[in-house]
């Protein structure tokens, strides 16, 4: 009998060790497959006491109340988003590629770097795109859109294990494939990934000393998860090489606006250096004086009056009907037939007459 038990438990801990080693050797790399084992766990340990499944539900409630809400002033660039909005919007592009437990572990930094590669959105640099609506909902649901008409670029893409990263050395969608240094000079080849390449086969983008002049390099590839923003730093002047900017004839192509046309982006591009420039001068430009002190101040003859008078003048100009050359001749035949000037006290209607010329002539004529 005991015998027997030994070795079912035997039995029992090599097909785990065997089921172990099959599903880390299948999942490996593959995040689409990560995502729906870990959900399908999830799922398990949520059951309750009768068996149902609740956890899909569970799940299912609270993304759509997430989802709800108006973007505020300082989330109009989608470089300073922070993290749970960050969050929100990977869960939302393609919840099968990206599980929450996985986004949850996942550095700010690189959700905005996975982002800039699956949508063509720049989150860094001097000229950030910004929203092009403040309803969350539509703005993210504009965004997946965006995505599926890329190509659905994130389930082409490989997170690295331990810290949680994308594992740009090996899915970037741009890569350096060659770098020959010779006496005439260096040539490097950089490399666009097919998924990146809007449906067709890879392309292979080359740089002579045509482009890079005396510079001899060697050169290294920064920010390779950007198509648009990728760039050449070379590691003897520490200048930089944009890419697309050295390769004009490709460069059209790869620009085009999706997140224009759907909705999700603003299509007028303001730096972000621009944006802050005209928000502190907006805050420190002084506020111009009430249209009541103005009127007063004309009326009195000086340029300030105590706080009291101020709010006296800004009724009086609310309920006071605007002066016209007809009314205000009127006002001055009655005053004249009645045989008397207006007191020096009713301060309120004499800047009225003395700003009506034509006013003044009817009422020296009725007199």
């Amino acid at each position: 009998m005991a015998a027997s038990r030994r070795h079912q438990t035997a039995c029992l801990m090599r097909a785990e060790d065997e089921n172990i080693a099959i599903i880390s050797g299948k999942c490996r790399g593959k995040l689409a497959l990560q995502a729906i084992l870990i959900s399908t766990i999830m799922e398990y340990e949520a059951l309750d006491k009768d068996g149902a499944p609740n956890a899909r539900e569970n799940s299912k409630r609270k993304k759509q109340d997430s989802l709800d809400g108006t973007l505020g002033h300082h989330q109009y660039i989608f470089g300073n988003w922070k993290n749970d909005l960050l969050t929100d919007l990977l869960a939302h592009i393609d919840p099968e590629a990206m599980d929450m437990m996985t986004l949850k572990a996942m550095p700010m930094e690189t959700k905005k770097e996975g982002i800039e590669c699956v949508t063509d959105i720049k989150m860094f640099g001097d000229e950030m795109d910004r929203i092009a609506c403040t309803d969350k909902r539509t703005l993210l649901d504009s965004i997946k859109r965006v995505y599926e008409k890329l190509g659905r670029r994130l389930r082409y893409l490989t997170i690295s294990v331990g810290d949680g990263t994308f594992a740009w050395g090996e899915s970037a969608p741009w890569s350096i494939v060659s770098h020959v240094v010779a006496d005439d000079g260096i040539t490097v080849t950089c490399r666009l990934a097919s998924w990146a390449n809007n449906g067709r086969d890879h392309l292979d983008v080359t740089f002579t000393k045509a482009n890079f002049l005396d510079d001899k390099g060697p050169f290294s590839l920064s920010m390779p998860f950007s198509i648009k923003q990728a760039y050449l730093v070379s590691e003897t002047t520490g200048d930089n090489y944009s890419v697309l900017g050295l390769a004009p004839g490709i460069r059209r192509r790869l620009v085009r606006r999706v997140s224009d046309e759907e909705g999700a982006t603003n299509q007028v591009t303001k730096s972000y250096r621009t944006y802050l420039k005209e928000l502190t001068e907006k805050r420190s430009k002084p506020k111009a004086p009430t249209v009541g002190l103005k009127k007063l101040g004309q009326g009195l003859g000086v340029s300030s009056a105590p706080a009291g008078v101020i709010a006296e003048a800004a009724v009086i100009e609310a309920t006071v009907p605007p002066a016209t050359p007809a009314s205000a001749a009127a006002a001055g035949a009655s005053s004249s037939a009645e045989g008397g000037a207006a007191p020096a006290g009713e301060i309120a209607e004499a800047p009225v007459i003395a700003e009506a010329p034509e006013a003044s002539a009817g009422a020296a004529g009725a007199s």
